[in-house]
C-alpha cells in the first residue's frame, strides 16, 4: 500500500495531468487556427452591391461580363449592374438557372472597386418561381452563393436583377 501511495499514485496523476495538458494545448491550437482561417476568409471575401440602372454612376469605366451556356441558342437576357468594393478581387464562377449552369464567356476576374454589367443569356424565359443562383469565388478558392431576385421587363425577353441574398 505504501508503494502505491508514494510511487504509483503520483505517476498516474502526472500521466493524467499531462494528457489533459496536451489535449488542452491541442484544442487551443485548433481553435486559434480556425479563428485565423475565418479572419483570412473575411479579409478576402468579395463584397459587392447592386446599382440601380436609374442611379447616376460612372458608366464610362464599367466592364461587361457575359454568361451563357455553351453551344445553345439563347433567347432571354438577365441583366444587372454591380460594383465590387475595395475588399477583394471577385471571380465569377457561374450562374445556375433552373439547374442549368451558365459560365462566363470572356473572363471572370473582377478587380477591386470596379463597376460591372452582368449579362446572362439563357435559353428560356424566366418566371417568378424560377431559381437563379449566382456563384462567385475569392482568390483563396472559397465559394459564395447568392440567390438572385429579378423583375421581368415589359417586353418579356429580359429580366433585371433587383437584389440578391447570400445563401
Amino acid at each position: 500500500m505504501e508503494i502505491y501511495k508514494d510511487v504509483i499514485g503520483p505517476i498516474l496523476c502526472s500521466i493524467i495531468g499531462g494528457a489533459f495538458t496536451v489535449l488542452g494545448v491541442y484544442l487551443t491550437i485548433l481553435y486559434e487556427k480556425k479563428k485565423d482561417n475565418e479572419k483570412t476568409k473575411l479579409e478576402n471575401k468579395p463584397l459587392f452591391y447592386r446599382i440601380d440602372p436609374m442611379q447616376i454612376y460612372d458608366n464610362k469605366n464599367d466592364v461587361d461580363y457575359f454568361m451563357a451556356e455553351n453551344d445553345e441558342k439563347t433567347s432571354y437576357q438577365l441583366y444587372g449592374i454591380f460594383k465590387n468594393t475595395e475588399n477583394a478581387i471577385m471571380i465569377l464562377d457561374y450562374i445556375i438557372i433552373n439547374d442549368i449552369k451558365y459560365y462566363p464567356q470572356f473572363g471572370n476576374v473582377i478587380d477591386k472597386n470596379i463597376v460591372f454589367n452582368l449579362y446572362a443569356y439563357i435559353r428560356e424565359n424566366l418566371k417568378n418561381e424560377d431559381s437563379v443562383i449566382l456563384v462567385i469565388k475569392d482568390v483563396l478558392d472559397n465559394q459564395y452563393k447568392y440567390k438572385i431576385e429579378f423583375e421581368t421587363n415589359y417586353n418579356k425577353n429580359s429580366s433585371l436583377i433587383k437584389g440578391f441574398t447570400e445563401m
